[in-house]
C-alpha cells in the first residue's frame, strides 16, 4: 500500500503521472490515493522529488537516492563487455564465495517481472551439487533411451547421444566441473529468463565464468523425484540453471556472429 507523507508532499503530481495502475491523483495541492489495485512497483517512491512516498511492508533503508550512487556505464564499454563474454566449460577447482552469489541475486531481484509480480525465486547448489548432478544424469539417461527410439527432431538424437555417453562413460558434460549452480524458478518463463540474464552479467563482472545448463532444467522439470527434492511447486518450473565458477580458460578475441536480421518499419 502506498503511503503519502502530506507534510513533505508538494503536490507536483509526478507520482500520479508515472503510476501505471493510475491509483494516485493530486487534490487540494497534495497527492492522494484513489481506489484501485497497487502493484507495488515503487515508481511513485522513485520519482518523488521530496521523498514523500513510501510503500508499506518494504525496508526504506534499502532505498538509495540516485545522486548518491555511481551508475553511469559507457555504452561502448558495455558493448565491448557483451562481445567479450563467452560460455565457459572449463572451471578451476575453486569455490565461488557466498558474498559474490548474494551480490548476483541482489542484481537479479531488480529485473522486470511483468506487473511487478516478483514471481521468481532461486535455488543455489553448492554443497550438494555433485549429488544432484548424478541424479540429473540418471534422468537424462532414461530420457535418452526414449528419444533415440523416435524420429530425430531439433537435434534431439544428438542431445540424447550426449546424455547416454556422459552417463555410461562418467563424463561431466552437465556442469563441466563447476561447483556452483544457480537456478531461477518461476511460474512464468520470461521473468525467470530475465533474472538469469542479470545473474550472468553480474557473474562475468566479478571474474567468474558461466554456462547455461538447459539439460539440468530438462532433467528437473521432467522428474517428479527431482522436483520434489528441490522443492518445486506444481505451478513452477526451473527456467534457467547457470553453472558458475572460476574459468580455467582464457579467450583471446571475440567470435564471429551473423548479421542482425532487422526489419525497420
Amino acid at each position: 500500500m502506498v503511503v503519502i507523507d502530506r507534510e513533505k508532499c508538494i503536490g507536483c503530481g509526478q507520482c500520479a503521472g508515472d503510476c501505471f495502475a493510475m491509483i494516485l491523483d493530486v487534490k487540494d495541492g497534495k497527492a492522494e490515493i484513489k481506489d484501485g489495485h497497487c502493484i507495488e512497483c515503487g515508481h511513485c517512491v522513485a520519482v518523488c522529488p521530496m521523498g514523500a512516498v513510501s510503500l508499506e511492508g518494504y525496508d526504506d533503508e534499502k532505498i538509495i537516492p540516485l545522486k548518491d550512487m555511481d551508475y553511469d556505464i559507457d555504452p561502448q564499454v558495455y558493448l565491448n563487455f557483451i562481445r567479450a563474454t563467452r560460455t565457459v566449460r572449463q572451471f578451476k577447482d575453486k569455490k565461488v564465495e557466498k558474498e559474490k552469489i548474494e551480490m548476483m541475486l541482489e542484481g537479479a531481484r531488480y529485473s522486470p517481472t511483468g506487473g511487478n509480480l516478483q514471481n521468481v525465486r532461486y535455488i543455489v547448489l553448492q554443497d550438494e551439487t555433485e549429488k544432484f548432478k548424478k541424479e540429473a544424469e540418471e534422468e537424462l539417461y532414461e530420457a535418452a533411451k526414449e528419444v533415440l527410439k523416435g524420429p530425430d527432431a531439433n537435434n534431439m538424437h544428438l542431445y540424447a547421444g550426449l546424455w547416454k555417453k556422459m552417463y555410461e562413460e562418467d563424463i561431466d558434460r552437465l556442469f563441466y566441473g563447476g561447483g556452483t549452480v544457480v537456478c531461477t524458478v518461476s511460474n512464468a518463463q520470461i521473468p525467470g529468463t530475465l533474472t538469469a540474464a542479470r545473474i550472468e552479467e553480474m557473474a562475468y563482472m566479478m571474474g567468474l565464468g558461466v554456462c547455461y545448463c538447459g539439460f539440468f532444467c530438462r532433467a528437473v522439470n521432467g522428474s517428479e523425484k527431482l522436483r520434489r527434492k528441490l522443492g518445486l511447486k506444481d505451478d513452477e518450473q526451473m527456467v534457467c540453471a547457470l553453472v558458475l565458477g572460476y574459468p580455467d580458460v582464457r579467450f583471446q578475441r571475440t567470435v564471429p556472429r551473423k548479421k542482425a536480421d532487422i526489419n525497420w518499419l
